[in-house]
């Protein structure tokens, strides 16, 4: 038999390893779903805006801007209206240079004529622009949409006017010349007109009482019309003689001073916009300072009875006159104070200069035609920011405007000479006050 191998050894099975059990996690509850937040109340409706007050900055947010198509529209329909951007045929060039007569408006010498009149000469259409657009800068100003568009603007002046000397056709007024530089500068605005005479009888303050009631009675109109940028180019002062044969001194003006504070007409022009009592807080005055500085040197707070009072007025209330600005007038193409033109003196925060021809250099002289400059520089403001009031309107005006005579503000020039086009840039150049 063959042999048989030998059995080989198994080997020992191993256990399979098992895994160590785990402890299992006790099961938790499960948590109720959390309620709904609950609904939030409606917001409520938003307050109205409050406004800013005068120190703490303004409101320079833009109004609608006009075209210059629209304002080129409306200088053609100025000049076939005739009167307003060029008067006769010596003024402009275009004009038919064979007539050398002129016209010449002088209400700075008693007894001068109002007028001198070419009667052969007749008007010829023009595209030239007339001086208060030129010196002021406006043209530049229009043609980036803002031209007064629908800007209330008025003039409280007269405008009951007699036929020119030499018997020829229309009119010459002293109110339709402050007009016409009105709308030179701000031609598309509404401009609206209040008829006051300086025709009065009776002596010392019945006289300027009554002027004071005339004037009061033309602002109060106004403010109801919304015409809130108002000129005042007639002016009444010791050395001019309101009516034939009248003619105010200092002591009346002395004397007066001390009663006009008590009259509502003037306490309610000079009262702080804030005031109740006051006009509406857009309303802004602009008033000429005045023609006889030759005879009245010292300062138009010495001279002027508006101003005289309104420097008394200041002694008890800082803010009394916060939207009232003086214009005085500067010579002919140059940058010194007319030699007829009141000067600023104590009220050189409130004053400013600015050039008075109406339609051409050289044709007029006064105070009441560097007014309506002024006036027209706030209509345009008024048209850009419409959300600036009577005082902000004053210290955008006079805080642009370029120094003149001793650094900073002074006696004579004030605030110095009116710069149009930097007031329609003020942001960063104004203090609000």
């Amino acid at each position: 038999d063959r042999p048989q191998p030998k059995s080989q050894p198994q080997p020992t099975p191993q256990p399979t390893p098992q895994p160590t059990p785990q402890p299992q996690p006790t099961p938790q509850p499960t948590p109720p779903p959390a309620p709904p937040p609950p609904t939030p109340p409606p917001a409520p409706p938003p307050a109205p805006p409050v406004p800013q007050p005068r120190g703490n900055g303004y409101d320079y947010s833009l109004g609608t801007p006009s075209t210059r198509s629209s304002v080129d529209n409306r200088l053609r329909d100025l000049r076939q209206a005739g009167g307003i951007l060029e008067k006769f045929q010596s003024f402009g060039s275009g004009f038919n240079p064979a007539f050398s007569c002129t016209i010449s408006i002088d209400f700075t010498t008693p007894g001068a004529p109002v007028a001198t009149y070419c009667p052969t000469s007749t008007q010829i259409p023009t595209t030239s622009l007339p001086v208060a657009t030129t010196d002021t800068g406006v043209a530049a100003i229009w043609d980036s949409g803002w031209s007064g568009k629908n800007v209330k603007v008025a003039l409280v002046d007269n405008f009951t006017g007699s036929t020119l000397p030499g018997g020829a056709p229309g009119v010459v007024t002293h109110g339709d010349s402050t007009r016409a530089i009105v709308a030179q500068m701000a031609p598309e605005a509404d401009i609206g007109i209040q008829d006051i005479s300086l025709s009065v009888s009776g002596s010392g303050n019945d006289i300027i009482r009554e002027l004071d009631n005339r004037a009061k009675d033309a602002y109060d109109a106004l403010e109801t019309s919304g015409h809130l940028i108002v000129n005042s180019s007639f002016a009444y002062d010791p050395y001019r003689r309101i009516s034939v044969g009248v003619q105010i001194d200092q002591n009346v003006l002395d004397g007066y001073v001390t009663t006009q504070l008590a009259q509502p007409g003037f306490l309610k022009m000079m009262r702080p916009a804030a005031d109740s009592n006051s006009y509406d807080e857009k309303m802004l005055f602009v008033l000429s300072a005045g023609n006889s500085g030759a005879k009245c040197s010292t300062g138009i707070d010495q001279c002027r009875i508006t101003a005289r009072a309104l420097a008394e007025l200041r002694k008890t209330e800082t803010d009394a006159g916060d939207r009232v600005i003086y214009v005085g007038a500067l010579e002919d193409g140059q940058n010194i104070m007319a030699s007829y033109s009141f000067v600023a003196g104590k009220l050189k925060n409130d004053f400013i200069v600015a050039h008075d021809d109406v339609w051409q250099p050289g044709d007029a002289k006064g105070t009441s035609f560097s007014a309506p400059r002024v006036t027209g520089a706030a209509t345009l403001l008024r048209h850009k920011f419409p959300n600036l009031d009577g005082p902000a309107l004053k210290q955008v005006i006079l805080q642009t405007a370029d120094d003149l005579g001793a650094t900073g503000v002074d006696e004579v020039f004030g605030h110095g000479k009116l710069n149009v086009p930097n007031a329609m840039s003020p942001i960063g150049k104004v203090t609000p006050r």
